[in-house]
């Protein structure tokens, strides 16, 4: 009940008596529940404390890798971080660089698991196509180009794209198809670097196109014949075979 004006002491304030009445009844939960609170926003910023020095651990490791174990440990060691997903781009081009391209494969297909909404996911899709022409794969690798061409016309690998579907062509002996590859982008991207790339490999085309038809012949090294060398003994004259006479 609140005090009324004849109950206040002489000189009292109205609210301040109000709110001495109010936390003689709630103080002890108010006093609780700002405890709580205070341990919460204590615990939140430790743990953002901590993620940030993760975050700028995982940073130095990645900028000072200088090794596939190095780049390894990243992924193992700081898997949550932006930089787990770079390591992992850089494990596959690094192992696609050596010629290990079923090693490159397994990381590309690591990210697609794992990072399949992450803005350079496309570039592990890529990274797979070109490890699938390299191992020999050219049916689906060219297979595979032309799709990712033609789903993200704007994408900045999509002229990559088109020009590894024309290699891909060259190599299956489709000139016809690679020459209309490549004058298709050059009619889209007139005036830019991959244009240019398009054109100095439509200019040398036919070149290739003839060498494919009429590969050069094989050189055969000259065999070098080591001397036979016969044991003495088999070269030693052979005496002959004296028969005794009868009687003797």
């Amino acid at each position: 009940m609140e005090p009324t004006q004849e109950e206040l002491p002489e000189g009292g304030i109205e609210e301040l008596e109000q709110l001495k009445h109010f936390w003689a009844d709630h103080g002890t939960k108010i006093t609780i529940v700002l405890a709580v609170v205070a341990v919460a926003v204590a615990g939140t910023n430790m743990v953002k404390s901590r993620r940030q020095g993760r975050l700028a651990d995982a940073s130095a490791q990645l900028g000072a890798a200088r090794s596939a174990q190095d780049l390894e440990a990243i992924v193992a060691d700081y898997g949550s971080t932006p930089s787990a997903p770079l390591a992992l781009l850089q494990l596959g081009k690094t192992a696609y660089d050596g010629g290990d391209f079923n090693g490159a494969m397994t990381h590309y297909e690591t990210f697609a698991q794992r990072y399949r909404t992450h803005d350079l996911a496309s570039v592990a899709e890529m990274g797979l196509i070109h490890c699938r022409e390299a191992r020999g794969e050219l049916d689906q690798a060219e297979a595979a180009f032309k799709a990712f061409a033609a789903a993200t016309p704007e994408h900045f690998m999509a002229a990559q794209a088109l020009l590894g579907q024309a290699r891909c062509l060259e190599q299956l002996g489709r000139f016809d198809d690679a020459r209309v590859v490549l004058e298709d982008l050059i009619a889209a991207r007139a005036d830019t670097a991959w244009g240019d790339r398009a054109s100095e490999e439509l200019e040398t085309l036919e070149e290739r196109r003839e060498t494919y038809l009429n590969p050069p012949p094989v050189a055969v090294a000259p065999v070098n014949l080591e001397p036979v060398i016969i044991p003495s003994a088999v070269t030693a004259p052979v005496e002959p075979i004296v028969t005794p006479a009868a009687g003797e």
